[in-house]
């Protein structure tokens, strides 16, 4: 029996993201795509052959909740500046925002750039066994990532690095890094 090819989709548009099935390995999200008022939750969960996701700049602004989780293939993860966010290159806070990020065995990387999910309330990142790079801002600019978020980073055994921008995670209430 032939195994089947693993494919890379490149999205501009809501439609573009039915185009993912269990063979999607890359999924690249261009600049200023998926702004529609339509996309609430963004759950890559199901798609096991993930390997990679990268997010452009100013993507996904009505996203309330973001979901990566149980991805056993995924080795990487990157977003760009302003993703995830109503307030382009401010913050704000809305207390229904989630970003979970957990049990991806294989990622070794998570770049996350400015002002992305600046008005999001909770960050979950634990579960990830061999990440050892994590970026979360910019150090010589205004960041304001997670402004108000709660952060947990937990079960990071090979984590190496750890950068937050300026301003990032400035007023968040609970921090939480914990090892095995």
């Amino acid at each position: 029996m032939a195994s089947k090819a693993l494919k890379t989709v490149v999205v501009e548009s809501v439609t573009d993201l039915s185009n993912m099935d269990d063979l999607t390995a890359v999924v690249r999200v261009r600049s200023n795509s998926c702004n529609d008022a339509g996309i609430a939750t963004l759950d890559l969960s199901s798609y096991s052959s993930l390997q990679e996701l990268t997010i452009g700049s100013s993507c996904f602004a009505n996203v309330v909740t973001l979901n990566v989780t149980g991805l056993q293939e995924l080795r990487k993860v990157e977003i760009g500046e302003n993703s995830f966010t109503k307030r382009k290159n401010s913050f704000g806070y809305d207390p229904n925002r989630h970003f979970y990020l957990k049990n991806c065995n294989n990622v070794k990387e998570l770049r996350i750039g400015q002002y992305s999910f600046s008005d999001y309330s909770s960050v979950e990142i634990h579960g990830l066994p061999v990440l050892e790079s994590m970026t979360v801002g910019d150090l010589s600019q205004s960041s304001y990532n997670m402004l108000y978020a709660s952060l947990e980073l937990k079960s990071l055994p090979k984590l190496k690095s750890v950068l937050f921008g300026k301003e990032s995670f400035r007023e968040c209430n609970r921090v939480v890094f914990e090892s095995d």
